[in-house]
């Protein structure tokens, strides 16, 4: 009966213990790889998209690795009203990696753009639909 107790008292101290190990190697992980010093290897990249001489807006362009004998990432953004976009890879706007890739093109779908109108995103989800009577 005593080594039963004895291991139910060990449990919380290799659960504790595994924890810290856990968190300890996520910051490593986190410092090594991610370091702002080196960090992916991101160039900035600036993308216009025109379509007939016009500039085109809420248009998704995406960067696809083509070699799968180097570490590439994807890269994406999307354009603005004067149809250029800065490409994000990890971080907002740090560029993409150096390397081949394949452009995809996309025109967002207008439905979608209102989750991204700011009046949206700030609005109180609680509050009566506008044009309503909250009585």
């Amino acid at each position: 009966m005593a080594t039963g107790t004895q291991q139910a008292n060990n449990r919380p101290f290799w659960a504790i213990l595994s924890l810290v190990l856990l968190i300890a190697l996520l910051v490593v992980i986190r410092a090594v790889d991610w370091s702002e010093a080196d960090g992916l290897g991101t160039v900035p990249v600036s993308v216009t998209v025109r379509q007939d001489g016009e500039l085109v807006s809420d248009v998704m362009v995406t960067l696809f690795p083509l070699a799968h004998d180097m570490p590439l990432r994807s890269a994406a953004g999307t354009t603005g009203p004067n149809g250029r976009c800065d490409v994000t890879t990890l971080r907002f706007d740090d560029g993409a990696m150096p390397g081949p890739y394949a452009i995809g093109v996309e025109k967002v779908p207008a439905w979608s753009l209102r989750f991204h109108d700011e009046a949206f995103l700030t609005a109180d989800p609680g509050a009566p639909p506008a044009g309503t009577d909250p009585s």
